[in-house]
This record gives C-alpha cells, structure tokens and sequence, in this order.
C-alpha cells in the first residue's frame, strides 16, 4: 500500500518510493535474506495485473534506502559492505520498462514456470531474442563475480550460449553486472512508446515543471540524525544535518540538556552530563525561508553511577523495570503481559503476529549491574524462560506452503553501551520451544516454556557496568514470551550445570558411524575430550591444550573407537569435568 498511498500520478511521474525494508505480506524470507527493490510492469502487462490486482496507482519502483545509489547507507547494501557498485535500481527500473529476468519463464505467458529453460509450455523465457535463457537465479556464495562464459545451465537454446552472468536483470552483486543487450534496449524503447510514452512528451515536461526555467524559491525541508541515541552521562553525540529539498546555508540547532545548548554549526557534536531524556531541535534556513524539526525524547542519557547488584532475578511482577530501555522500530514493542507466564502472573512479550512490522527489530535495554558482588570461582550465566513457536503459513495456488521464523540475539555491554558483543543468537527451529502452529501464539502451560543458558565470561566478574540488550528480529512470524531472567554464577562443584551452559551437544547418538560433539567457549579454555571404554581403559584421545573462544567441534568414527559398543565420553573445561554416554551401532 505504500505506493498507493503515496503516488503522484503515474502518468506523469516515475514514481521511486524509497523505504527502510521492503516485506509483501503473505511472504516469507529465509534468516538475513531481504528484498532490495520491487517494480510492476508496465500497465498493460497482464503480469502487472496480477500482482496489483489492477490498481494503477501501484506503478513505480519500491526500493530499500540502502539500494539505491553510491553514498550515506548505499555503500553497505543490507549491512555487506560489499556494494561498490549498487544496481539494484537499474534492475527493478528494468522492470519498470518491462524486461523480464533471464531466468524468468512464463506457462501461458502468465503462469511463472519453476524453470528458466525452454519448455513446451513455456517456450518463450525473458521475450528477448539476445539473452541466453538461464535455469535459475545467478547468486554469488562469495564476493567474487562469475566470469562471463563461465557457467552454462540452459541447453535447449539454438545454438547454444553460456548464461550471460553479467546482465543487469540477473541476481549477482551490482559490481558484477554491466550489460543491457540490444534486444532488451528495443523492448524498453517499445516501452517508451507505448506505456510509457506520455512520461517524455513535451505537454508533461512541461506540466511538471521539468522544462521549466523559473523554478520556485523554496525553503528547505529540515531534517538531521545522530551517531548515537544511548549514551552514559559524559558521553558525547555527533549530530549530522540532512536536510533537503533546495539545501539551507544556515543552522540553528538546540540541544536541550546538552553542551552546548545551542550551535550554528551545520554538524556539531554535543556532550549530555546529566541523565536524562532529552529532544532535539533543528531550524534550516536559506534565502528562501526557513523549516524546523524536533525530535522528542531524542537522546537518552543514563547515569552509570546507578548500578544494581548481582545475583540478579526479574520475573516482571511489578512491571517492566523504570531504567529498562524499550526501543521500539515499527508496529508492535516489548512489553509486559498478564495474560501467561512461565511463573507467577506476568511475563515480557512481543506481539509479533498481528500487530508487528516483518523487517523490524525491536530492542530492551536493561539496568546497569555490578558483577564484582557476585560470588567468584565459576564463570557467570545468564539464564531466561523462554516461549517461541514458528508461524505456519498455508499455500496457495502460486507458492508453497511454508514456516516462518524470526531471530532472538542478546548483547552485553561493558562500556555504557557504545559497543556489544553477542553472547545468544537463535533463530529457525533453534528458537522454537513448541510446534510451529498456524495462529497467534501464547504458552498454555510450562512446558510450552525453555530453559536457556547464556555463558559470559570470568572477566565479567570485574566489570561494574554492565548491560544486556535484547533484541527481536521480526521476519514475520509469531509471538514471543520471556520470564525469569537471572544473572548468577553456577554454584561450585555443580559441572553439569556449568557445562550445560556451553551448548555441549553430541549428536547423533545413537550413532551408525559418526557422531559430532560440539560446544561453544565464551572465553579462551583449557579443553579436554577423551573417550573411554565401559571397563575404564582410555580409548581415544580427541582434544587436549587451550582453544580459543568460539564454536568447537570434533567428530568421531566408530573406526577410531574400533568398532561397535557403549562408550563415555568425559569433556572437561577449565577443570570442570561431565561425562556423557556415547552408544555407537
């Protein structure tokens, strides 16, 4: 609807709709995919047709801010900061002037085809004589392009061409494509005359103004954004005008509870000593006039003097805690339910079925704790409840049936949250405590609930400022609950429950042949894996010295145990030992 709701007459105007990310209802994306660019057909197109529904006002292109041109957010498309050269708008004004994809084909000039190839059914691929047809979409697994001639995966073209990897209408990085064919050059000349055809012509240039030699004085639309909206008292924030329309050459900023108070600079930088929340004003100005802008509740500074002690427990009784941070991007925000809990009466949620935007993420940003109150000798954890369930979405008659997931990431902070490190990331069936259900999701009991584990690290135990951030990345799919969030350290002589909090996994197990043990290090350790028989005898050693912190992983055969039987297998960390049994078939 935001072309609709948004188009100057399509007649007259190109109309580029740029939007901070693009999500067609009813769709589902795989985890980090995204969609840089959407473009109709040409009216006329029956294609077009089908996916407005005939609105007309649902012409132009639609295209993410981070896909269209060179500068500011474009040099990193979608957080890759790969994009020298971003082609995502010549591919969907491609579109626009009616080219297909070369892996496009059509049953019945209508019916999208599963392959690009020539079929009986679908014969005619992209419409363009001069363009190879082409099996499915070209997408890099690396930085690097496909070299031209070098991948061929259509052969029932006469005579037969390799895939012309570097045309603007395929899917590889924007760097790697560099080509409209002659053939697609007289479909979009068609295009022009024909559709598009009133957009040149002399009444329109004229009627919109773009032969105009006298254009309006106008006054600048004032705008600006900051590096930073989360600081600690001290902390500074630079400011960056961008503002637009005819530019202003004069600044007029006010920085309520900031130093300075005020400044004429175009791009100033401000430092904020108390906490607090705090607005924001800008006036732009020029010859012309002037134009203002206040952003409310702009920044918000913390006073890291308040610190709450570890241990720590937050069930949500009372309520959101008052110094926890609630950052919400579009739709619905976290907040605190009475309608389930894992215990007591009330849990923190996110109403991510209905009324939540697919795209978004939505943060919470807790109290500042003071770990060095917390007992020492074991490595501390963050522990939570947790309640997920994937979204069930039925097919219709153009696209499978599927199941959507979003992703849940939490973040500790030990400088007053200028930078993060990532402790918790899942997403997919990793998240889910439930089966995937068609509708709105609510735990009905507790064992629709989780456990989880969140390692730290030792040198935790010396920080007095530390933070936690939670954030939802909706992909729109269902809800999500939590409750209970702890922060302790395992109580000493207790291996399994310090273990556990590495993610240990052996699997499968049973095993046939091969089983994978694996485990994630929050922190450099002394790691040791060995295997033993029933009667006690070592059979393998498989790791032993100090590994890095990250993922580890280690396989087994039944060959390196010497065949078939019941085995144990004893994982110790930094001297904290667990066995586990291992059954090989």
């Amino acid at each position: 609807t935001t072309m609709t709701d948004y188009a100057w007459s399509p007649s007259k105007y190109l109309n580029i709709f740029t939007v901070n990310f693009i999500y067609p209802e009813g769709m589902s994306l795989p985890d980090g995919a995204f969609i840089g660019g959407m473009s109709p057909f040409p009216p006329s197109n029956p294609m077009s047709q089908a996916l407005t529904g005939g609105d007309t006002l649902a012409d132009g292109v639609l295209i993410r801010h981070d896909c269209i041109g060179s500068i500011g957010t474009a040099t990193a498309m979608g957080g890759m900061p790969i994009n020298a050269l971003n082609r995502t708008f010549t591919h969907e004004t491609g579109h626009y002037f009616n080219l297909y994809h070369p892996f496009q084909n059509l049953m019945f000039g209508l019916i999208p085809a599963s392959s690009g190839c020539p079929s009986f059914l679908a014969p005619n691929g992209d419409e363009v004589a001069d363009t190879p047809p082409v099996d499915v979409a070209t997408q890099n697994v690396s930085i690097s392009c496909y070299a031209p001639g070098s991948r061929n995966t259509c052969n029932q073209d006469s005579p037969d061409e390799p895939d012309m990897v570097e045309n603007y209408m395929d899917y590889q990085w924007g760097y790697c494509t560099n080509i409209f064919t002659l053939g697609q050059k007289t479909r979009i000349d068609a295009t022009l005359n024909g559709d598009r055809r009133k957009l040149w012509s002399l009444e329109n240039l004229v009627a919109t103004g773009v032969l105009d030699t006298n254009p309006p004085a106008c006054a600048p639309r004032a705008d600006f954004t900051a590096d930073r909206f989360y600081i600690c008292a001290g902390g500074n924030v630079n400011f960056t005008d961008q503002s637009y329309g005819v530019l202003p050459d004069n600044w007029n900023w006010t920085f309520t509870g900031g130093t300075p108070a005020s400044s004429t600079d175009q791009n100033p930088t401000v430092q904020y000593s108390a906490p607090g929340t705090y607005a924001v004003k800008l006036v732009a100005s020029n010859s012309n006039g002037s134009d203002s802008i206040t952003k409310t509740a702009y920044i918000m500074v913390s006073d890291p003097a308040l610190t709450d002690t570890t241990p720590m427990a937050e069930d949500f009784e009372a309520g959101t805690p008052g110094d926890w941070l609630i950052l919400n991007d579009a739709g619905s925000a976290w907040s605190v339910t009475s309608q389930t809990a894992y215990s007591g009466t009330k849990c923190l949620w996110l109403n991510n079925f209905e009324n939540n935007m697919a795209g978004s993420y939505d943060e919470v940003i807790s109290s500042v704790y003071d770990f060095t109150s917390m007992p020492s000798g074991a490595m501390p954890v963050l522990n939570f409840k947790l309640a997920y369930a994937g979204k069930y979405v039925a097919g219709t008659i153009v696209t499978p049936a599927d199941t959507v997931y979003d992703r849940l990431s939490i973040y500790q902070s030990v400088d007053c949250g200028a930078s993060w490190q990532q402790k918790y990331n899942k997403t997919g069936t990793a998240l889910t405590t439930i089966a995937t259900v068609p509708d709105d999701f609510e735990p009905a009991s507790q064992a629709d609930w989780r456990d989880e584990t969140v390692s730290l690290s030792y040198a935790s135990l010396t920080e007095t400022d530390v933070r936690f951030k939670i954030v939802f990345y909706s992909n729109g799919g269902n809800n999500i609950y939590i409750d209970d969030i702890n922060i302790t350290t395992p109580a000493l002589g207790s291996p399994e429950q310090y273990m556990e909090s590495f993610g240990l996994s052996i699997f499968p197990n049973p095993s046939e042949d091969v089983t994978h043990i694996s485990l994630n290090l929050p922190e450099a350790s002394e790691l040791m894996v060995s295997v033993y028989d029933l009667p006690g005898r070592k059979v393998r050693s498989v790791a032993e010295g100090h590994y890095s912190a990250g993922s580890q992983s280690f396989t087994l055969s039944r060959n390196d145990l010497g065949g078939s039987g019941v085995y144990l297998i004893r994982i110790s960390v930094n001297g904290q030992v667990v066995n586990r049994k291992l059954v090989m078939q």
